[in-house]
This record gives structure tokens, sequence and C-alpha cells, in this order.
């Protein structure tokens, strides 16, 4: 399916109302992917989501995880229709760290596209800046480890998908040595310094 990316319009929504005005098509987005029945949408389902402190919902409802002024959601349109999916926050172990591509999500037509690289993560990335966060991450679960593999391989100038051009975002992340716990769950994490020779030491929060 070709798709022209001239035809999507990326949203942020970071407060109750904006939300309210989108959740129709959030949640259209979300009952897509729990029909797709993969492991990365088993946090995107919409049945029981009250009761998943884990799924997209309950983060952006009830945890409010991405409301001002410490997160926010961005969403894709194509054709009035939501086609990807992902929050930025403040982590919580260092107001110097943002934590990108949260609930990230596309659907299965989009995904040769690089929405998220091309269009979602840039808008984060310049998110952060606004914040004077000094690092940006990128998680992944141990479920999502071949997207975290597949990202860090196109970053050392791999091949990727036949005939697409790798995102230039992702070429500038780079890896950290060993996993990191990350809201209780071990991670691993790609990281990019938003400031010039910035580090961070996450041995407090490495994974033994």
């Amino acid at each position: 399916m070709f798709v022209c990316l001239q035809t999507m319009q990326l949203i942020t929504l970071d407060n109750l109302a904006d939300c309210c005005i989108h959740l129709t098509n959030l949640i259209q987005l979300c009952k897509e992917a729990e029909q797709e029945n993969i492991a990365a949408s088993e946090n995107m389902k919409f049945t029981d989501w009250q009761l998943n402190n884990a799924s997209l919902l309950y983060l952006l409802i009830n945890e409010q995880r991405f409301f001002a002024p410490n997160g926010c959601l961005n969403i894709v349109y194509h054709d009035n229709k939501i086609i990807a999916v992902s929050g930025v926050y403040i982590s919580d172990f260092s107001k110097d760290i943002a934590i990108a591509g949260v609930r990230a999500y596309t659907l299965k037509n989009y995904r040769t596209r690089y929405v998220h690289g091309d269009t979602i993560f840039p808008a984060q990335i310049t998110w952060a800046k606004a914040k004077n966060t000094k690092m940006i991450l990128l998680s992944f679960n141990s479920y999502n480890d071949w997207l975290y593999k597949f990202i860090l391989r196109g970053s050392k100038g791999k091949g990727t998908a036949f005939g697409l051009k790798f995102s230039d975002t992702y070429k500038k992340f780079k890896p950290h040595k060993k996993q990191i716990i990350i809201k209780h769950v071990p991670q691993y994490i790609l990281k990019l310094a938003l400031e010039d020779d910035y580090n961070y030491d996450f041995t407090s929060i490495e994974q033994n």
C-alpha cells in the first residue's frame, strides 16, 4: 500500500479536553490493534482497558502520564483516521531524561513508511528539548526486542526493509550496554544526548 506522506497530520495532545476530542478515533485504533493480536498490540487493547494499568488508554486517561507539564501524546492522522500513536514523558528517575515512543503503535499498512521515525520521534525530540531535558530514550520491552534490534541494525548502516531508506532519526541513537528498569519493567534502551557530551549514570537502575 503506497501512502502519500504529505496527506498525514501530526497532532499533539497534552490535556484531557483535547484527548476527548480524539477519543473515539483513539478507541478505534486500539480496537484494530487488538484484532491484530500480536505482542506489540497487547498494551493497546481496548477490552477491559480500565483494568489494565499498562494499556494506552489507562496511561492516558487514568494515570494521565502524557499530560502537561510532564508529557504529551502524539497521534498521526491519514484520511481522518489515526494510523500511529506514541507518548513521551519526563522520566521518574531523572528530570533531565525524557522517555519517548511509549506505547508506540502503527497500523500494519503504514509500517514501512517510518511514520514514527520521520514524524513522531522528531516531534518528541523537539518536545524534550523544549522541556530542557538533556537526553531522550527509546525503550523496548522484551517482547519487542526485535524492534530494538531492527533500529540498532539500521543505525549501523546495515540493511532493513528492502528498497526503503532508513529513517535518519534512528541513526542518531546509541544503545546502552544493559537493560534498565523503567516502571518496574526491564527495558532495552537507545539513547540520544540533547546536550553535547551529556552522559547519565544508569548503574542504579540497570538490570542485574
